[in-house]
């Protein structure tokens, strides 16, 4: 609470307990007087506060107003009403001062704590209801005024209403208008001032909008919350500024190539056929088409520039077909895998010092191997540690390969670690390197 003084007069009070923020606000201090501000804890343990000055200042010598903002009520009245106008922005502690200009124009009523006042207007024509505001220790001598319109028979107002084609709008006094023209309504206003309230409205005629070719990559096009996923020509309703239809006339094309490449064989010589045939290319006029293939290098036919190409390399082959219209170009791609026939021999070896590893094709099934060391014998005897790959032609033309690892060494390692920890009922997935010729575990295993 804020006391006039030790033991004066309670100004302002915060009475219920609380932790929230909360003002202590009052119009009666006076300049030079002593306050007493008192805070008692809530439920007599919370006692930590902070003070915030809203408006004005701990500085006797600083003094500040808070602004006005603009002047609330009627603008237009007419004779022997009371209306009501108010400060926007009003703040507890300031007094307000209202006034009007010419004075003779009425009297100005009971001002109210509020920031509020009622002017008894008695003349016809232009005036102003103005406000000053001002504290104990300082005036702003700047007022805010509003402009008055008094009359002393109905008041007078016009309202403009824009209507699209086929919309009507209900009128104050019941009518339904459709049509252009202008429209008269008596009314009556909050306080009873007869208002001749006159309505123009004016028709808006539905635009049609003419609009270049619409190119677009995808297979979908949204205009005006319409969906659209082919290509032609349309008209979509739209909605102008104003609200009103709009027609929208435009050709669309849809640029949404679709690569398709089928699955290959394995590869034979001459070569295999990589068929790209079931590729999509959309529909319309003026669309360029163009198709491309890439794979590993020297593993194309030469001169490829449809959509079949040939391979004669393993590896991997994509095809990219275009389509482009006026500047806009749209594209798409399908790869796929062009594999040899694996040969039957084991991807990892380990051997002992001493050891050799000895491969041998069957010449009967293969015509013609050539091995990674240069051999291009059916056998060859491997004695050193290294990776080794041969590529063999069978009796068909078609290409088989293989790759072996082998590791030639007196400290041959299973790959498993020494230890290992899980929890109970838990488990462990073990795996030992590859290479060996037989295994042989010990220990409690599912």
């Amino acid at each position: 609470a804020i006391y006039a003084g030790c033991g004066g007069e309670a100004l302002a009070t915060q009475c219920n307990c609380t932790t929230n923020d909360f003002i202590l606000a009052s119009g009666n201090f006076e300049v030079g007087a002593t306050y007493v501000m008192v805070l008692d804890g809530c439920a007599g343990d919370v006692c930590a506060y902070e003070m915030e000055v809203i408006y004005g200042s701990t500085n006797a010598n600083e003094v500040t107003i808070p602004p006005i903002g603009q002047i609330l009520g009627e603008e237009h009245t007419c004779l022997d009403v009371l209306p009501l106008y108010e400060v926007e922005n009003y703040v507890p502690g300031i007094d307000y001062t209202w006034f009007i200009n010419p004075p003779s124009a009425g009297q100005v009523g009971t001002f109210t704590p509020e920031g509020t006042t009622t002017v008894h207007w008695t003349s016809e024509g232009q005036f102003q209801v103005c406000v000053m505001a001002s504290n104990a220790c300082f005036s702003n001598p700047v007022p805010v005024c509003k402009d008055v319109f008094v009359t002393s028979g109905p008041v007078k107002d016009s309202t403009y209403v824009s209507l699209c084609q086929g919309q009507c709008i209900d009128l104050p006094d019941g009518q339904t208008v459709c049509d252009e023209g202008v429209y008269d309504v008596f009314m009556v206003d909050i306080y009873n001032c007869d208002t001749l309230r006159t309505y123009i409205v004016s028709v808006n005629d539905a635009p049609v909008t003419i609009l270049p070719e619409q190119i677009v990559c995808g297979d979908q096009f949204v205009f005006c919350n319409e969906l659209i996923d082919s290509s032609g020509s349309y008209q979509v309703n739209c909605q102008t500024s104003l609200g009103c239809d709009s027609l929208v006339l435009f050709e669309l094309t849809l640029l949404n190539p679709i690569a398709t490449i089928q699955e290959p064989g394995n590869l034979c010589l001459p070569g295999v056929l990589l068929d790209g045939s079931a590729s999509q290319f959309s529909e319309g006029n003026g669309i360029g088409r163009q198709v491309s293939w890439e794979g590993p290098p020297g593993g194309l036919v030469p001169g490829t520039d449809s959509l079949t190409a040939t391979a004669i390399l393993p590896g991997t082959y994509c095809l990219t077909v275009y389509e482009e219209k006026n500047g806009l170009s749209c594209q798409h791609t399908d790869c796929v895998e062009v594999e040899t026939i694996p040969i039957g021999i084991p991807d990892s070896v380990q051997l002992c010092q001493g050891e050799y590893l000895p491969i041998n094709l069957s010449p009967s099934t293969y015509t013609s191997f050539l091995w990674s060391t240069g051999d291009t014998t059916h056998a060859i005897d491997i004695t050193s540690t290294g990776v080794y790959s041969v590529q063999a032609v069978d009796t068909a033309g078609c290409i088989h390969s293989a790759t072996v690892e082998v590791i030639i060494s007196n400290e041959l390692s299973t790959g498993l670690p020494d230890t290992a920890s899980f929890c109970e009922d838990g488990y462990i997935y073990v795996q030992a390197a590859k290479g060996f010729s037989h295994y042989l575990w010990d220990g409690q295993f599912e």
